[in-house]
C-alpha cells in the first residue's frame, strides 16, 4: 500500500472508533446516573463517608474516562499506522 492509502485507511479507522464512542456515550451516561441515584450510591447524602464520596467521584468521571480512552485508542491507531508504514 502507498503512504496515502495507509493514511486514508488510518483516518477511516479513527473515525469509526470515534463514531462508536459517540454512539456508546448515552448508555455509559445512563449507567453513571443510575449508579449515583438515591437507591444505589446516594451521592446527595451529606453524611456520606469518604469512601462513598470517592466512589461517587469515580462514577462522575466514568464518562470522561470512557470517551478519553476511545479518543486515545483512535489517535494511537492512526499514528501507529502512519509511523509504521
Amino acid at each position: 500500500m502507498k503512504k496515502a492509502q495507509v493514511a486514508v485507511y488510518g483516518i477511516m479507522m479513527a473515525i469509526m472508533v470515534f463514531i462508536t464512542a459517540v454512539s456508546l456515550i448515552t448508555p455509559v451516561k445512563d449507567q453513571a446516573i443510575l449508579a449515583r441515584d438515591d437507591s444505589h450510591l446516594n451521592c446527595t447524602n451529606p453524611n456520606a463517608t469518604n469512601g462513598q464520596k470517592m466512589t461517587c467521584l469515580q462514577a462522575d468521571l466514568m464518562l470522561f474516562y470512557f470517551f478519553g480512552g476511545c479518543l486515545i485508542v483512535a489517535g494511537g491507531y492512526l499514528f501507529y499506522k502512519a509511523k509504521t508504514q
